[in-house]
């Protein structure tokens, strides 16, 4: 089973980690795609340990960790003892980013998410103090800050396929755009 992908905030994320909710209580893994940052983070949460692993978005919009660049790894053994190796400039986002993972699998009680989309996630928003947790696929997902290299220079952009759709419809000449009965 591929791990769930949840789709979330930093605004978001600021209010999942002043809800109250607690570390979960069963094993669960997971993709935390944050909307509004450059970055995505992968959870497994097991009896022993715990691994979060944070990666900067290069490309493509599908969390895959050839197409991106790996920052951050902590490892909480559940005694105590957390390993942390992080890239400088993501170190002091470490925990919020740990934290936000944890409490996603607490939103979700432990379960996998039913019904989710092979193509979407999950977007996860508080709405009147209510936690909402919407299935979404294909343009429905959230456009997300993807950071790419352009001549050596760093530039975000939605989704590749967005890109590629727009630049078709700016290229197109003027007959083709216009309707037929109007030509």
């Amino acid at each position: 089973m591929n791990k769930p992908i949840f789709y979330i905030d930093t605004d978001t994320m600021n209010l999942l980690l002043h809800s109250g909710l607690e570390r979960p209580k069963e094993e669960f893994d997971l993709v935390a795609e944050f909307t509004d940052i450059p970055y995505w983070a992968t959870v497994r949460f097991l009896k022993t340990r715990i691994i979060v692993t944070v990666f900067r978005r290069l490309e493509l919009h599908s969390p895959n960790e050839k197409y991106a660049e790996r920052l951050a790894k902590a490892t909480d053994y559940r005694k105590g003892k957390v390993d942390v190796n992080a890239a400088p400039g993501i170190g002091e986002n470490i925990g919020p980013i740990y934290w936000t993972c944890l409490l996603l699998c607490s939103l979700m009680d432990g379960r996998q998410p039913e019904g989710m989309p092979e193509d979407g996630g999950i977007l996860v928003e508080n709405k009147d103090g209510k936690w909402l947790k919407t299935p979404v696929r294909g343009k429905q997902r959230p456009d997300l800050m993807v950071t790419t290299l352009f001549h050596g220079n760093m530039m975000a952009r939605p989704y590749l396929e967005d890109a590629f759709e727009r630049d078709v419809q700016e290229n197109m000449d003027v007959n083709t755009l216009m309707p037929r009965g109007d030509r």
